[in-house]
């Protein structure tokens, strides 16, 4: 009985292994697609890819920054659209995030947070969180601005950049 165990583990693991390593392997390809598109259409930013916590399957992460700006893109690669929607769905119903839908992104998209600086949208399996940060403070005319001239600044750069790079994963994600 141990035996039967033993070999139906080994054989269920067997089986697991190449789609885990396909994930690994489709996120490297969407990683280096996404990279080399945005530093195209993107000049001046630059780039990194950071590691998931350990552990993590089917993540992909990268940071993206230019002169005191700054956007981060998380790429969760669900086993299906279902499970997608449904995650998704999870979100746009959690009282505490406050998700306001967002029109003509992806399949379903959702924005919350400190003026809309986080959205997250479903493109068949694959969720992607954005999230733009502008640090106005730091610009080399702020202390020339009023603090709402500064706020509204703020307010239109994390909008510019996260509406700028959510559209380029999209062109991304509809390539073959």
């Amino acid at each position: 009985m141990k035996c039967l165990f033993l070999v139906a583990s080994l054989a269920l693991c067997w089986s697991l292994t190449p789609h885990i390593g396909m994930q690994e392997a489709d996120l490297d390809r969407l990683d280096d697609k996404l990279h080399k598109h945005l530093e195209m259409k993107m000049p001046g930013w630059s780039y990194q890819r950071i590691q998931p916590i350990e552990g993590s399957k089917g993540v992909l992460l990268q940071n993206w920054t230019i002169e005191n700006r700054g956007v981060s893109i998380s790429v969760v690669q669900m086993k299906s659209a279902e499970a997608a929607r449904e995650t998704i769905q999870r979100l746009a119903n959690d009282p505490s995030t406050h998700a306001q839908p967002v029109p003509d992104t992806g399949e379903e998209a959702y924005a919350w947070g400190y003026q809309n600086r986080k959205i997250v949208f479903r493109k068949g399996q694959n969720l992607v969180y954005v999230e733009a940060g502008a640090d106005v403070l730091r610009d080399r005319d702020a202390l020339t601005m009023t603090p709402s001239q500064r706020r509204a600044r703020e307010e239109s750069e994390v909008k510019r950049w996260r509406e700028e790079f959510v559209k380029h994963i999209l062109d991304v994600l509809d390539q073959p």
